[in-house]
């Protein structure tokens, strides 16, 4: 999730929202579903060669940033994402290079799925397109679904979200107005629908 300061507080407070809908949408546990998150903004130190298999990952990529490893612990959930927004920049690269670390966590046979949430483009200057999109291509080598959605961000950022997204892009890659749209569209279902998980009964709790 994208926690870049061009992100007013009430949108993030509805991207938390939608957040914690998405995540109460499955039977969390310990041998169904584990969630992991990265808040990804500002700046990172470390490095992570983008790979299929096991990327060489220097673990303080994640040090800037809110993440949480793949866990089914609700209460660890919800208090991830109720975590102060960053407000910085716009890493777009680390964010993903982030996000592989932490799904390389999960169960070896488990199925792998990302959600990546942005509002812009990368800040100038931390990352060319390109890097990203390969970043974004060992992902998605390694067995894992990529699902990108492009909150107002514009046609250059449809452009970029579009293609790191999985195939077929209509099934993976979103493009909406704005937060509120995030959380009373339809997106969770149509999620929840294609990554063939166990589905909870439960109301989300927000």
């Amino acid at each position: 999730m994208d926690g870049s300061g061009s992100i007013s507080t009430a949108s993030y407070d509805q991207a938390k929202i939608f957040l914690k809908d998405l995540a109460m949408s499955f039977a969390i546990e310990q041998d169904l579903v584990n969630i992991g998150m990265v808040q990804w903004s500002g700046s990172s130190t470390g490095t992570c060669t983008p790979s299929a298999g096991t990327p060489s990952c220097d673990a303080s990529i994640l040090n800037p940033f809110v993440n949480m490893e793949l866990s089914y612990d609700l209460d660890q959930i919800c208090s991830t994402i109720n975590a102060n927004q960053i407000k910085s920049g716009t890493p777009t690269l680390e964010g993903l290079l982030a996000s592989h670390c932490v799904l390389k966590g999960g169960r070896p046979t488990a199925s792998k799925f990302l959600v990546f949430i942005t509002d812009g483009s990368p800040s100038a200057g931390i990352a060319p397109y390109p890097e990203i999109v390969a970043a974004a291509n060992a992902i998605k080598a390694d067995g894992v679904k990529l699902f990108s959605i492009n909150v107002g961000g514009g046609s250059s950022v449809d452009t970029l979200m579009k293609a790191i997204a999985s195939d077929p892009k209509a099934d993976h890659y979103f493009s909406i107005s704005d937060f509120s749209t995030l959380v009373n569209g339809n997106f969770a279902d149509l999620f929840v629908d294609q990554v063939a998980c166990v589905p909870t009964t439960d109301q989300p709790s927000r």
